[in-house]
């Protein structure tokens, strides 16, 4: 091949474009440089065996809907999947960097960055729920974390719940005007709280004892909530800055998930999906 033909393949590819093998690469390295830890989320063992299949039970239907959201958008456009895999791949990584909940020995849990609204904004909604539920399925396959018996509860903590709640509140900033860092920032934030929020109650319920489960509920909250705080505004700061970069550098990706308005413009709020 000539060399003019290399340049024209070259401007061929669109602006930020990264080979998909680089991308397993920087993927795999950002994982094996992990040192495994302490387990994350809820771990094994943990939650008795009627609450684990409580907790599977109602992920059903929402991963069901998820993942024919999934084929429905992947039909209709051929640069969705790249995309989901990628997203899914941002999932995996922030929410495999923990830090020990030590307020709470021994609870078998943990608190980390989810980026479930960021991937609800970017990929709708129920096809972040399978996201999620991927990425936590593979940390407690290959990096022991989490666990498979909590699975459920896991993926409903933070990809249902953290997912809903996240991409509710970016909807709604959006319709009131918000501008588009600080509605991509604070949907995060909510998403991040809101999955610890119901992370404490699922310990509560099933391990409360003979006190009530209104107060475990509160005690292990506020146990959290030196760890969560930090790690919510870290959300915060990389869904805002992740979509206002997207929606400045890639506009083309940026209009095709609903951050951009046909002229270019920025949209009060995202397409629903």
């Amino acid at each position: 091949m000539g060399s003019e033909e290399r340049d024209v393949g070259r401007r061929r590819r669109p602006r930020g474009w990264v080979a998909p093998g680089r991308w397993a690469v920087m993927t795999v390295a950002a994982v094996l440089a992990m040192a495994p830890a302490a387990a994350m989320h809820i771990s094994d063992g943990v939650l008795s065996g009627g609450h684990s299949l409580l907790w599977f039970a109602l992920c059903v239907p929402f991963l069901a809907i998820g993942m024919r959201a999934v084929n429905r958008r992947k039909a209709g456009n051929l640069n969705y999947v790249p995309l989901a895999a990628m997203v899914g791949a941002a999932v995996f990584i922030l929410s495999v960097f923990h830090v020990p909940v030590v307020l709470v020995p021994g609870a078998g849990s943990s608190s980390h960055p989810t980026g479930g609204a960021l991937a609800a904004i970017i990929v709708g909604p129920f096809p972040a729920m399978v996201l999620n539920s991927i990425a936590l399925l593979l940390q407690a396959l290959f990096l022991a974390h989490g666990g498979l018996s909590s699975w459920g509860a896991n993926t409903f903590s933070m990809g249902i719940v953290g997912v809903l709640v996240g991409y509710g509140a970016f909807r709604v900033l959006g319709r009131v005007g918000v501008p588009l860092f600080a509605r991509a920032g604070t949907a995060a934030f909510l998403s991040n709280i809101a999955t610890y929020a119901v992370a404490a109650f699922q310990l509560a319920l099933d391990l409360h004892g003979t006190t009530p489960v209104g107060t475990t509920w509160a005690a292990l909250a506020v146990a959290y909530l030196p760890t969560q705080g930090p790690l919510a505004v870290l959300d915060f700061i990389l869904a805002g800055y992740m979509c206002q970069f997207m929606a400045q550098r890639r506009p083309d990706i940026a209009g095709q998930i609903g951050l951009l308005e046909p002229g270019g413009r920025l949209k009060p709020a995202a397409q629903g999906g």
